[in-house]
């Protein structure tokens, strides 16, 4: 009893061991719990959809341009998706998605398509990386409206309008697509030239404009707000437009976020895009026309670098003039008044060092003979205008009669290219068609007469045992029709194919 109760206490005081070594493990773990960082989201919950668009945009004909253009960005809130837009224009619509653009073909003054070499649907602002082409010229802004819907998770739309105005010019502005964009200015810009901008840009174009003028101007600089310049443009082929575009003096705080705000005025000759320059470096024995020095200011760059004239012929000249240095060193050594003579030397060895008539042998003693040196000084003209498919020529003229000539590399075609125009029609898929009516009915096998019950054909048959209608039978007689009307379906009908034009020449293909 004494072993039973000693290995009993042995267990007991076992047990509580090891409940205070698993308490005590437990207690760890919590402390140890206790110093783990939680991470704790940041990101902004986003509490309302939103669009924001442009004032007024101005868009060249027949020219693709993104719906970034247009839209600056759209706000989806938390816990909802973009669900589709729709684009109404002068009576046309276009419903965009995630995963189809309907209506598009059917519409001849706006179509859209999505934007090549973009693989999201989405730009980092929330717009779809979709493109707009505007058809029709407009002499007025036309408002082209925008409607957005979005989905919560439940299955309940939003949506948000937006309207801007679009200015649509002829496609032949092109050349002076700068002048179009709309312009960002901070706040702090106290003079923007729109005149210099204008000229800079035609500059760069000046093959096909004769002219870029600021028409008219309502910008108010330092007063963040909306504003219109006009310009006008004189192609060559035409006798001006005006191009409408929006300026917007911006805030300090947003122009510091943004770098397509200008903070600062333009100058003379800047662009917004750097022009590359062919730089070939020619083999030394190859340097016709090449530049052999650095350039300095006020060079001219028609002038035509002339040749050097050949050493050959004045080997004994220049040896002798080595000569006539060494003596006239020695000389100098000796007495002062020798120094003129040897002046009077190195002035008549210095001319026999240039190319004089026939006497390639001077040797300094002769007279030199005075001639007027000339320099080439070349005037610029096109002789020859480059088309799309050949070269063209510009002839550099001396005064003295001297040329040459350069060729001009050919443009080539600028290629617009055209949709397939047409319209929907109907193509019968089933005929209409008229479906028989069947009822049973009773007929007399004598006269043909049809009855709906038995007991009126028996009746008949009863009247006179002298005729024929001694019997009836009964059968399925046509009483009537159903009539099924045929079925159509929608097909697009194409009244005209595809096409690229140049806006050049007009060439198509």
């Amino acid at each position: 009893m004494k072993r039973k109760a000693v290995k009993k206490i042995i267990m007991s005081i076992l047990t509580a061991t090891m409940v205070v070594g698993m308490l005590a493990g437990c207690g760890g773990k919590d402390t140890e719990t206790a110093t783990v960082n939680t991470e704790v989201s940041t990101q902004k919950e986003v509490t309302s959809n939103e669009v924001a668009a442009e004032k007024s945009v101005t868009m060249i004909q027949n020219t693709a341009n993104e719906l970034s253009a247009v839209i600056g960005e759209i706000q989806t809130a938390t816990n909802h998706s973009f669900e589709k837009m729709v684009l109404t224009y002068q009576n046309e619509s276009v419903t965009i998605t995630e995963k189809s653009i309907s209506d598009h073909k059917t519409n001849k003054k706006l179509t859209v398509t999505k934007t090549e070499k973009k693989k999201e649907f989405f730009n980092a602002q929330g717009v779809p990386q979709v493109s707009l082409t505007f058809k029709e010229v407009t002499k007025s802004a036309q408002p082209l409206k925008i409607e957005i819907t979005w989905k919560d998770k439940e299955g309940a739309e939003t949506s948000k309008s937006a309207t801007v105005n679009i200015h649509v010019v002829p496609e032949s502005l092109k050349v002076v697509k700068p002048l179009t964009e709309n312009q960002k200015i901070s706040e702090t810009v106290k003079k923007y030239d729109f005149d210099v901008f204008a000229k800079n840009v035609a500059d760069k174009a000046k093959e096909s404009v004769v002219s870029a003028t600021v028409k008219k101007s309502d910008v108010q600089f330092g007063k963040p707000g909306h504003y219109e310049v006009v310009y006008e443009v004189i192609l060559k082929t035409d006798n001006g437009n005006d191009v409408p575009v929006d300026v917007e003096i911006v805030e300090k705080e947003q122009a510091d976020k943004s770098e397509d705000v200008i903070t600062e005025n333009v100058k003379p000759g800047e662009s917004k895009e750097d022009v590359p320059v062919d730089v070939e470096i020619v083999d030394k024995d190859n340097d016709n026309g090449a530049i052999t020095e650095n350039v300095k200011p006020g060079d001219d760059p028609t002038v035509k670098p002339e040749k050097k004239p050949e050493s050959g012929g004045n080997t004994s000249s220049d040896k002798n003039n080595d000569s006539s240095d060494k003596n006239n060193q020695s000389d100098n050594n000796n007495n002062s008044s020798s120094d003129k003579n040897n002046q009077s030397d190195k002035n008549n060895n210095s001319s026999s060092n240039k190319p004089n008539g026939g006497n390639s042998g001077s040797n300094g003693n002769d007279k030199p003979v005075d001639k007027p040196s000339h320099k080439h000084s070349y005037s610029a003209s096109v002789t020859a205008q480059p088309t799309c498919t050949s070269n063209g020529t510009k002839t550099y003229t001396c005064s003295c009669g001297d040329s040459y000539t350069e060729s001009i590399p050919a443009y080539g075609h600028a290629w617009t290219h055209h949709d397939a125009t047409g319209h929907w029609g109907k193509e019968e898929v089933t005929p209409g068609w008229d479906e028989p009516i069947y009822e049973t009915r009773v007929v007399c096998g004598g006269c043909g007469a049809q009855f709906t019950s038995t007991q009126a054909a028996l009746e008949h048959t009863m009247m006179d045992f002298w005729d024929n209608c001694e019997n009836y039978h009964t059968e399925d007689v046509q009483t009537g029709t159903i009539h099924h009307d045929a079925v159509y379906k929608d097909v697009w009908v194409e009244d005209s194919k595809a096409y690229d034009s140049c806006t050049n020449c007009g060439a198509t293909k």
